[in-house]
């Protein structure tokens, strides 16, 4: 299981103001059940909301949803577990997993998982657009947003475990991608400026799968900020040397080496 911290989450419409009704009584509460699909999240919104009529609502009834949201899901540290497909595996200011949960509400339902572990990095560079994936945790985040200039509800969870589910009538990944190529050593860099990233290289392509483009945050050196950098590869195989050379921003695998 791989462990990340995990943000916004789902996407439909709205963002916030105004507050929910407080609930009668102060009775301990039993541990809430988790949550599996968005509309087991949903469906602690009263009926009255309209939630379908989302993309409509006024801020008065975004604000009363996202108090809920808070007050029933999030505030009671609700377990999730959720089924999703990766959508892509992208960087804003950290590595992000996320993926667009089909809906018929009318409104956009996404999931965002930070990833903040380095440990995972080769496993989350054999993630690929359409893989399914189990996320769970616990809600750390529930609310309605405009995002990305659609109506959206964001979720977060902490606490995160990840794991990929084999697709059907998939062949087995070859559990040694680089069995018969070495790779020699690998730098990155531009000018005068390189890093040495032969380890790193060689722990990220150790793992089946792996595609990852030629940027700092994949490669973990940065040796000429703002410049446009290379990657240069030394690999032997049967006794041969080759170079392999790519541009910043280039997708790197195991099979470019074997070329």
């Amino acid at each position: 299981m791989i462990r990340f911290a995990l943000i916004p989450i789902l996407v439909l419409s709205i963002s916030a103001a105004g507050a929910a009704p407080e609930d009668a009584g102060d009775k301990p509460q039993s541990a809430p059940a988790a949550v599996h699909t968005y509309q087991d999240v949903l469906a602690v919104l009263p009926a009255e909301l309209h939630v379908r009529r989302a993309r409509e609502w006024p801020d008065c009834y975004k604000g009363v949803a996202n108090a809920i949201l808070k007050k029933k899901l999030v505030d009671t540290a609700t377990p999730a577990e959720m089924t999703v497909k990766v959508t892509g595996v992208d960087y804003w200011d950290q590595m992000v997993l996320w993926a667009e949960l089909p809906s018929d509400e009318g409104y956009h339902i996404r999931i965002f998982a930070a990833v903040l572990d380095h440990e995972v990095m080769p496993r989350l560079a054999a993630l690929h657009p359409g893989d399914s994936i189990v996320l769970s945790g616990v809600l750390d985040h529930a609310f309605f947003e405009q995002l990305w200039n659609t109506p959206s509800l964001s979720l977060t969870l902490k606490d995160t475990q990840f794991r990929k589910l084999p697709m059907p009538d998939e062949p087995a990944p070859d559990p040694a991608p680089l069995r018969d190529v070495e790779m020699v050593s690998a730098v990155y860099g531009a000018g005068g400026q390189f890093a040495d990233v032969s380890a790193e290289l060689r722990r990220l392509l150790s793992e089946p799968g792996a595609a990852f483009p030629a940027k700092p945050y994949w490669l973990g050196a940065d040796p000429a900020p703002g410049a446009c950098k290379s990657l240069v590869m030394v690999t032997q195989s049967r006794g041969v040397r080759r170079v392999t050379a790519v541009a910043e921003g280039d997708q790197v695998c195991a099979e470019l080496l074997r070329r």
